[in-house]
């Protein structure tokens, strides 16, 4: 949102509607122009356009991992609070293949800025892409585990209908995001 709120400063005559939501939306049936997809794509029938990219964090405060240990590797999460997302299980590169965790804790929520905010609150471990993290891992607010089973980085995709003719505004709005993900 923050980059879509810097579009509508650049671009006072565009109106744009946005829909947050974890959901799939079928975009020719509910008639939106794009979609924002993030990971790995499933075979559809939709142009694919890749924005940029992200990689998954684990990451937890220096005071949490002092009293509840420092996980070395994926069987330890079962004894750690994880702060849990919109997914039930985190994703890992585990002898070079791809690996799903099953993960609970305390807290579920499907706000990413409200798991940063939980951690900080050492409230336990997160998973969330790097630009949710990076700032607190930089400042040292947050530290970095499980650091070799972290899965390669994964797309950010516009997806749209198979259109002949895609509206310039459109085309404009892409263009922007995607700068804008790349200077991130």
């Amino acid at each position: 949102m923050p980059i879509v709120n810097e579009f509508l400063l650049a671009y006072p005559e565009i109106n744009v509607r946005v829909d947050l939501s974890n959901q799939r939306a079928d975009l020719i049936y509910e008639g939106y122009d794009f979609a924002i997809r993030l990971g790995h794509l499933a075979d559809s029938n939709l142009i694919s356009r890749k924005l940029s990219s992200r990689k998954l964090i684990v990451c937890a405060t220096p005071e949490y991992l002092a009293l509840h240990g420092t996980p070395i590797n994926l069987d330890e999460l079962s004894h750690q609070n994880c702060l849990v997302g919109s997914a039930d299980s985190w994703r890992f590169t585990h002898n070079n293949k791809s690996e799903q965790i099953l993960i609970s804790g305390r807290l579920r929520c499907n706000s990413g800025h409200s798991l940063v905010k939980a951690a900080l609150k050492h409230i336990g471990l997160i998973q969330l892409p790097d630009y949710y993290v990076q700032p607190y891992i930089e400042t040292g607010e947050l530290i970095s585990v499980l650091d070799t089973y972290q899965m390669t980085e994964e797309g950010i995709w516009a997806l749209y209908p198979d259109k002949h003719y895609l509206p310039n505004k459109i085309k404009v709005l892409l263009e922007f995001i995607q700068q804008h993900l790349k200077d991130k």
